[in-house]
């Protein structure tokens, strides 16, 4: 039964949000990603040459945390990111920026440690904030990539 109340109200989401989308895309803005159904924001923007993401947290596509470790919640919230890239026509190379808020500095090391899988050389401007998260997860995630149309 629950179920069935997430799925619907999934696509009641989606319904609403779909129109914001083809108007957004007609201009110089365009709304990227799918919003989790009841939080009132965007998972992306793409703002002429410049694509912006929201704080990705370490959760996979069926909402739940990834695994219990920084490096599988790091890995998680860059697949996520990319994803929202991609629908730009962007990738991860196009990245000039990105910040980062971690829960504990302790995990700052598999968080470089699966952060460098992904950016291997050049890696963008970083910065690494330690604070409390509104949700429970290690780790989130923003970025900036740069991609002129």
């Amino acid at each position: 039964m629950a179920a069935a109340k997430k799925k619907a109200a999934k696509k009641v989401a989606a319904k609403k949000a779909a129109p914001a989308k083809k108007a957004a895309a007609k201009g110089s803005k365009q709304v990227l990603g799918d919003p989790r159904p009841g939080w009132p924001y965007s998972p992306g923007w793409r703002a002429g040459d410049y694509v912006y993401t929201s704080g990705q947290l370490g959760w996979n596509a069926d909402g739940k945390l990834a695994g219990p470790t920084i490096e599988e919640q790091t890995r998680a919230c860059i697949r996520r990111i990319e994803k929202i890239l991609k629908e730009a026509g962007a990738s991860l190379s196009d990245v000039v920026k990105v910040t980062t808020f971690i829960t504990d500095r302790a995990n700052v090391p598999g968080y470089n440690l699966a952060y460098g899988e992904f950016f291997k050389s050049n890696p963008p401007a970083r910065s690494t904030v330690v604070c409390d998260l509104v949700v429970d997860g290690l780790i989130e995630i923003e970025a900036v990539a740069y991609k002129p149309r």
